[in-house]
């Protein structure tokens, strides 16, 4: 078994490694090979291993039977990925039981990659180890992103496009206010780890946007955080800080120093923020 070996700046050992590599076979489980396409097969036999003959084969169950027998692929064991019915399952997972089954089905994940729940779901679906018995019925699922730095949240493609599908949405303009509603994704709010959704954003008041909107739109300006921090308990200040989207959460965090960089949850982002808020009036 040759071992892959990455590419170094070294010019008198590159030669060598690329030498070795060359002789190196792919390494697949047998259920990567049945999740395979038949088009993606027989690319793998005819462009990448060259197999003779693999080009005339039509049935996938052939076209496997025939990489495995070339002697040009190694066959690894390894277990079989965990089976669901759709990943509509996954995402009514609260957030503890998701991270459990991903974990039993040996996939794990940075917190700091992860803002809210669909993150995970994306995750354990693009690691191959969750096949699911009924297919989606639809062909994209829009995606969460944040960028973070003060960014607002844009849709993409579950394909992963680098394109953003839709415009940035300010949910806390005053323009909003006088308009129709408009959607904003959040995680939810309530204790048992529910998942994210689609919420309508009310018309806000006049008093309400002055609870924290000068503080999440202009981080930089510290006489309007030092106004938040003297004018609202712990309490009070849930509420204001729940209306607020998780980049503005981030933005506040940042602003106040708080780490939020372990938070899953928005409630946990909200939680730190109105801890932090009560401890320094």
């Amino acid at each position: 078994m040759r071992r892959y070996e990455l590419p170094t700046d070294d010019p008198s050992y590159e030669p060598f490694r690329i030498e070795r590599m060359k002789q190196r076979k792919p390494r697949f489980a047998k259920y990567e090979l049945d999740r395979m396409s038949a088009r993606e097969l027989r690319s793998l036999a005819c462009s990448r291993l060259k197999i003779r003959g693999a080009d005339s084969v039509v049935e996938k169950r052939e076209l496997i039977r025939t990489i495995v027998e070339s002697g040009k692929i190694e066959v690894i064991s390894a277990p079989e990925p965990v089976e669901r019915q759709n990943v509509a399952e996954l995402r009514a997972m609260g957030v503890g039981k998701l991270r459990r089954a991903m974990e039993e089905a040996g996939v794990f994940f940075d917190p700091i990659d992860v803002v809210e729940k669909e993150d995970m779901v994306q995750i354990f679906v693009k690691s191959g180890r969750v096949v699911f018995r009924e297919e989606e019925a639809e062909t994209e699922t829009d995606i969460a992103v944040d960028y973070g730095h003060g960014s607002k949240r844009t849709s993409l493609s579950e394909e992963g496009e680098d394109e953003a599908t839709s415009k940035v949405q300010h949910s806390r303009s005053k323009s909003d206010c006088s308009d129709a509603p408009t959607d904003a994704v959040e995680v939810g709010d309530d204790g048992d780890d529910s998942v994210g959704n689609v919420g309508q954003n009310a018309c806000c008041s006049e008093t309400e946007t002055m609870d924290v909107g000068a503080a999440s739109h202009a981080p930089g300006n510290a006489s309007d955080g030092s106004e938040l921090e003297s004018s609202q308990s712990s309490s009070a200040a849930e509420p204001a800080f729940a209306s607020r989207t998780v980049s503005e959460l981030r933005a506040l965090g940042r602003e106040f120093r708080i780490d939020l960089s372990t938070c899953i949850e928005k409630k946990e982002m909200v939680d730190k923020l109105a801890a932090r808020v009560s401890t320094r009036r």
